[in-house]
């Protein structure tokens, strides 16, 4: 977590911790700046059981504005995986990958936090991506 810059995120919630690790909640409507090269490539994004309430139509991700498609979205309930087509990628980097999701809200459980909550963020592991499906 300590390796995302404060300034690569966009609409999300100050630091916290769960269990021992540090992590952030985004909005219902969020961004994060990848500092990656037009090239196809896999990010791999901890949840931690969290949002475990989730399913794939409730999640809408945009690579620099472009909906990701529904095959290159991957959910357990531990990690989100999303495929990204360097086709898709602005070749100077600098990617902007955007979502929306179904948000929580913790006062429905009785909480006194009033936050609308998208998705935890414990961390993001980033990786080369060779062989990716074609886009359908």
């Amino acid at each position: 977590m300590d390796a995302i810059h404060e300034t690569d995120l966009f609409n999300w919630h100050g630091y916290e911790s769960f269990a021992g690790n540090s992590m952030r909640w985004s909005d219902e409507l969020s961004a994060i700046r990848l500092r990656i090269p037009a090239q196809d490539t896999r990010v791999r994004w901890a949840l931690h059981g969290l949002r475990w309430d989730l399913a794939p139509p409730e999640l809408k991700f945009f690579i620099n504005g472009k909906p990701l498609p529904p095959d290159g979205v991957r959910l357990s309930r531990e990690e989100l995986e999303l495929e990204l087509r360097g086709a898709d990628l602005n070749p100077r980097g600098g990617q902007r990958l955007s979502f929306y999701v179904r948000p929580l809200y913790p006062w429905e459980q009785g909480a006194t936090d009033r936050r609308r909550l998208g998705l935890p963020l414990f961390g993001l592991n980033i990786e080369r991506a060779s062989g990716l499906r074609a886009a359908a």
